[in-house]
């Protein structure tokens, strides 16, 4: 028993985990779904139902040996190294998968992607990113990573490896694709230039004022707890009015649905972290700091600039990664009144009952919002580091 206990505690928790996880995605849960339509739920099939039993086998012992790097405590280096196998292993799996259970000549069939598949990615992402927590990975070395996973997520796609599976049939029936894909950057950050032209401006105001903060906090607390739909709802009326007795505003796209109320909702949404943490960053600013600033003759607009601003930009770009995030999720909602983006998608996959479109939204969504949490704490760490 004390030998047992002995081994067990010379593994590595998390890396056992994951690797019991990613187990039981391709034993137990299935990794493909096999639909005789567009609109039908499917089938589930197991990794061993998909692959003859010579394949199945020799892709358990490769997975099984990812496992080994992952549960032993070897060099951090390696275990990013198999994290970024399996998963490419992973993708070109699935695309095998679907040339193989669906039946030859049916037009109709689609092979669809299964929860197993999903969770044995959820399972490989935990590892990727305890390697590179391990690593205490820098601030270009997470980009470069960013970059080449999606480099080689690209080139999988690209190579048309995948195109028998269901969601790159939705995605090749979507010729407005790319153009919703740049309207969903735009509303995002359409409204975070003006909400950063005011919020900072008012944010500063805050930290000097306490009358300011007072009143500027609770209002912005409010506009924050409104729902999405609800804001949508409120801003169509006063909108749908200007369009309606303005006719030049409607031509520029001032109209009661659209990117108008989208832009609009999502500025009163960017107000709240930008101000606050603004605020809270000029708050924590040094006072002997500012002393010295001031002994060496600076002036209150010299100091803002070239010492307060720069002291403070951590934190500020704290809440400017707050809001990019949030901004991304809440363009999606926006597709139900004709905002575009790829919640365009979304909705209509569930009107449809097209699960695999509604995927087609959701998954740039997801990527949208994690490459830009990655690209902004990598400029939060650099200046953290630089003033350090």
């Amino acid at each position: 028993m004390p030998v047992a206990a002995s081994m067990l505690s010379r593994l590595d928790k998390l890396g056992t985990f994951a690797s019991v996880l990613l187990f039981l995605a391709l034993l137990v849960l299935p990794v493909l779904n096999f639909q005789p339509n567009r609109i039908s739920s499917g089938e589930g099939r197991l990794l061993l139902e998909i692959f003859p039993p010579p394949q199945a086998l020799a892709i358990l012992l490769g997975f099984s040996l990812l496992a080994f790097v992952a549960m032993a405590r070897l060099a951090a280096s390696f275990r990013l190294g198999a994290a970024i196998v399996g998963l490419v292993a992973l993708f070109w799996l699935a695309g095998s998968g679907g040339e193989l259970i669906i039946p030859k000549g049916n037009p109709f069939a689609r092979a669809a992607i299964g929860s197993g598949f999903w969770v044995a990615c959820l399972a490989l992402g935990l590892l990727l990113a305890d390697a590179l927590v391990a690593l205490k990975a820098t601030p270009v070395m997470r980009v470069v990573t960013l970059c080449g996973l999606s480099a080689l997520l690209a080139a999988l796609l690209k190579s048309g490896h995948w195109d028998g599976l269901s969601l790159l049939k939705e995605y090749k029936n979507q010729s407005a694709f790319w153009s919703q894909a740049g309207r969903h950057i735009m509303l995002s950050l359409g409204s975070l230039l003006p909400a950063i032209l005011i919020g900072v401006p008012l944010g500063i105001r805050a930290h000097r004022s306490s009358v300011v903060r007072a009143i500027s906090f609770p209002v912005l607390n409010i506009l924050q707890t409104v729902p999405s739909l609800a804001m949508f709802g409120i801003l169509m009326i006063p909108l749908g009015y200007i369009a309606a007795n303005y006719p030049v505003l409607a031509d520029m796209g001032i109209r009661g649905i659209g990117a108008a109320p989208a832009i609009v909702a999502l500025f009163f949404y960017s107000l709240l972290p930008i101000v606050a943490n603004t605020a809270v960053g000029f708050d924590k600013l040094e006072p002997s700091v500012l002393e010295a600033a001031r002994g060496m003759g600076l002036s209150r607009r010299q100091r803002l600039f070239q010492v307060e601003l720069p002291l403070a930009m951590p934190v500020m770009l704290t809440g400017i990664r707050i809001v990019l995030i949030q901004n991304i999720g809440i363009v999606a909602v926006a597709g139900l009144i004709g905002g575009g983006g790829f919640g365009t998608y979304i909705f209509k996959g569930l009107n449809q009952t097209a699960t695999e479109l509604v995927i087609l939204g959701a998954l740039p969504t997801l990527y949208l919002a994690f490459s830009a949490a990655v690209l902004m704490d990598s400029v939060i760490a650099h200046l953290n580091g630089r003033q350090q």
